[in-house]
């Protein structure tokens, strides 16, 4: 069995280099912690409950893009500057983090409802 120690060394946030030549090189993204997650899924809700058509790919890449060390590369408030940019390479940085983070498609179907 593993300790409350054990868990909470754990390093368990899987990353993978995607290129995106569109960029002219490639990025690492990793998956949300599950803190991000909530986080994440809380501020598509309260934009769509506020009237607000909300940023999900420019949300999503601001949170999972890092460097090597794992530090995120960019704030929050970096979404709108993301969102400004060609949709396709955040189409693949929100793919790529979704199977890194478990969101499925029933959850991202979930979001837009909501």
């Amino acid at each position: 069995m593993l300790s409350r120690d054990d868990i909470l060394r754990a390093r368990d946030l899987p990353t993978e280099e995607l290129a995106i030549p569109e960029w002219g090189g490639s990025v690492r993204v990793r998956a949300l912690t599950a803190g991000e997650r909530d986080a994440f899924e809380l501020e598509m809700r309260d934009s769509r409950t506020n009237g607000h058509s909300p940023n999900v790919r420019g949300a999503l890449a601001v949170k999972v893009l890092v460097d090597e060390q794992g530090r995120r590369l960019f704030e929050d408030h970096d979404a709108a500057t993301l969102a400004a940019l060609d949709a396709r390479p955040l189409d693949r940085i929100f793919t790529v983090a979704a199977r890194l983070s478990g969101i499925t498609r029933d959850d991202v179907d979930e979001l837009e409802k909501n």
